[in-house]
């Protein structure tokens, strides 16, 4: 007969507990990420704004030196095609002869949406929806209360 031994090694591999607490802390490190990098997106993409508007400005006021006008010569409609509309944010423009305000809102089913800024004649910034909250900020908010 064989005879059995005693020291039989034990089975490799995880506990059941081990297990849980292995896959609560991940979900606790994932539960902090995911809005961080969330934000940091959203961030990322608001940026598209500013630079649009800046750009925006830039024709307006080489057309206003071409026609000394800012509108078309009729109504309020911009002397220069705008960009209607990005992935992120639709522009508009409204103009008088000696007067423009640029908008850029964000697009509704986007993370630019509740964002609104403007830019005018005389390079004021605005930023007036911020996170879907009205705001007098003359200034373009990007992150939190910062401009």
């Amino acid at each position: 007969m064989a005879k059995l031994d005693n020291n039989a090694t034990a089975q490799a591999g995880f506990t059941l507990i081990e297990l849980m607490v292995a896959i609560s802390v991940v979900a606790i490190l994932a539960a902090i990420a995911f809005p961080a990098y969330s934000e940091y997106v959203r961030r990322g993409k608001l940026v598209e704004a500013p630079t649009e508007l800046a750009a925006s400005r830039l024709r307006i006021e080489q057309y206003y030196q071409d026609n000394r006008q800012f509108n078309s010569g009729s109504g309020t409609t911009c002397g220069v095609s705008m960009t209607s509309t990005s992935q992120n944010f639709s522009y508009t423009c409204t103009a008088g002869s000696t007067s423009y305000t640029i908008t850029a809102t964000g697009v509704t089913g986007k993370q630019t949406a509740g964002f609104t800024y403007t830019l005018d004649q005389d390079n004021n910034k605005k930023t007036t929806l911020f996170k879907g909250t009205t705001s007098s900020k003359t200034c373009w908010m990007l992150k939190g209360n910062e401009c």
